[in-house]
């Protein structure tokens, strides 16, 4: 690639296929998470048949000046919550490491870097299921724990992009 800001930079991209495989199957764990606790919001609403929508309220039965539209609903405020969470933990997460796989970096503290996406993964699900059943502490150390190995990809991210940087 090169960078007209930075002068000339060329950079070859070797992407470990091991690591590219581990990571691939985080983001498949991390999106099922997602997506589970997506249908599950939708579970709650439709057990308790109340809409999501004004146009949902014809199709269920209901009053539509007196819908509530899932707010209230026993269990969706919760999944509202772990959803928006996942907004701004995973995401993020899954484009950072992402980026540390194309960059080839393949070890953080002398172990692959693929077993921290298993811990985030695991961490991010103990979150998301201590959330729902409301299991306090145990919610915050699981969020701790994802949010350590979040920010250590990013300062480890910042780091390579700086060496980069003033490589060329």
């Amino acid at each position: 690639c090169s960078s007209s800001q930075f002068g000339e930079m060329e950079m070859t991209i070797v992407v470990d296929r091991e690591t590219l495989l581990h990571y691939g199957v985080t983001v498949v764990l991390l999106m099922v998470k997602v997506l589970v606790v997506s249908v599950a919001s939708g579970a709650y609403k439709l057990a308790a048949r109340v809409p999501t929508a004004p146009e949902d309220v014809r199709f269920m039965g209901g009053d539509r000046k007196n819908a509530r539209f899932g707010i209230g609903v026993p269990g969706t405020e919760r999944c509202y919550a772990a959803l928006r969470n996942d907004f701004e933990q995973v995401y993020p997460f899954v484009i950072v490491s992402g980026l540390l796989v194309v960059l080839d970096d393949s070890t953080l503290l002398g172990q692959p870097i693929w077993v921290f996406f298993y811990a985030y993964a695991a961490a991010r699900w103990a979150h998301t299921l201590c959330f729902l059943l409301a299991l306090a502490p145990w919610r915050s150390v699981a969020f701790g724990t994802g949010l350590t190995i979040y920010v250590t990809f990013i300062i480890k991210l910042a780091s390579i992009l700086l060496s980069l940087i003033t490589k060329s």
